[in-house]
């Protein structure tokens, strides 16, 4: 896990040598399109018009740098084609959290134990005192711990969201506004 808090890091769990050279032996093997994180720096192979690379890092303050370069893997996203069955087969062997995310064909994997709960507990937000917006099969755990959750679009992981809305932003925004004015008296009242 990378956290930051106020631009610093104040967590990173990478995975084991063992595990991250498991990965990097499926990597190898199917040969397949990556993206890579270490504790700052990625290394990435896959189409620059893909979504993720232009959201990797849009502040430019991380470098792309070759997969050898990279000593402590924090995260990794592969791009496993029609491989998938093959390649969930060989990671579903090693001890790490797997979030395929079929709308993109995309395999997140990340340390055991480390998700987006985990994350958040980190930074010191307690259980059922936030509301959670996600997508995809990674926001389960958030979605478990939240006041309220709301699934954005029609992923799977809608059965674990208190809330649905469609995948468009007025949508969203009108949800945003609508939690505003249900909470606005309890921010009020916490601040007195």
């Amino acid at each position: 896990m990378h956290l930051l808090l106020d631009g610093e890091a104040i967590e990173v769990t990478a995975f084991t040598t063992e595990v991250a050279e498991a990965i990097r032996q499926v990597i190898t093997t199917f040969q397949l399109p990556y993206l890579v994180d270490s504790h700052w720096d990625y290394a990435y192979t896959d189409s620059e018009d893909h979504p993720i690379y232009k959201n990797i890092d849009p502040l430019k303050a991380a470098k792309k740098v070759a997969l050898e370069d990279i000593r402590d893997i924090v995260k990794v996203v592969l791009f496993p084609g029609d491989y998938l069955d093959a390649v969930l087969s060989e990671l579903q062997k090693l001890p790490v959290c797997l979030y395929e995310h079929t709308s993109e064909n995309i395999v997140d994997i990340s340390p055991y134990g480390i998700d987006k709960w985990n994350g958040l507990s980190k930074l010191g937000v307690e259980a059922g005192k936030f509301i959670a917006f996600g997508n995809d099969a990674n926001d389960a755990s958030m979605f478990l711990k939240a006041k309220e959750s709301v699934c954005v679009g029609g992923h799977q992981v809608r059965e674990m969201a208190s809330l649905q809305v469609v995948s468009e932003e007025a949508a969203v925004i009108e949800m945003l506004e609508m939690f505003s004015e249900k909470y606005s008296g309890n921010i009020a009242n916490r601040n007195t």
